[in-house]
């Protein structure tokens, strides 16, 4: 399981119309964000929530699952997944505070039924790939 510090809380979650690189494997979509650490002063002139804080810098990687109720009626199994996607994020850590992006916003794709835990593992490791492959292509 991830530290509460790794997590993104309300006032760090990104806004829908941030720019994104979005990824879907075959349990799981990614969204990864690029931190806003480098621009500050234009969200604190816009009263932006993400700069909350901001004189401190963040701490690498911040992570978010979202699994919504329309997937899984089951609270238990809702959480379930999520942590076993805090589990595999844990796991691949090392990876993800090498890249650029700051926060990552984690779906599943599909209605969750069973445990899902090495398709989960699997598609963040090609997520990883791809995202490293994106980083150097630019």
């Amino acid at each position: 399981m991830l530290p509460k510090r790794k997590k993104l809380s309300r006032t760090s979650f990104p806004h829908r119309k941030e720019p994104k690189f979005s990824w879907s494997g075959k349990v799981l979509r990614v969204y990864a964000y690029k931190g806003c650490d480098e621009n500050l002063s234009h969200h604190k002139s816009a009263g932006c929530p993400q700069a909350i804080g901001a004189d401190k810098p963040t701490i690498g990687a911040r992570f978010a699952v979202v699994v919504p109720k329309r997937l899984s009626a089951s609270v238990v199994l809702r959480n379930a997944f999520k942590r076993q996607v805090m589990v595999a994020i844990g796991e691949s850590m090392a990876r993800f505070e090498r890249l650029s992006y700051k926060k990552y916003i984690i779906f599943p794709i599909a209605h969750i039924r069973a445990s899902v835990a090495e398709k989960i593992k699997e598609d963040l490791r090609f997520f990883l790939e791809k995202s490293q492959k994106n980083e150097d292509d630019t």
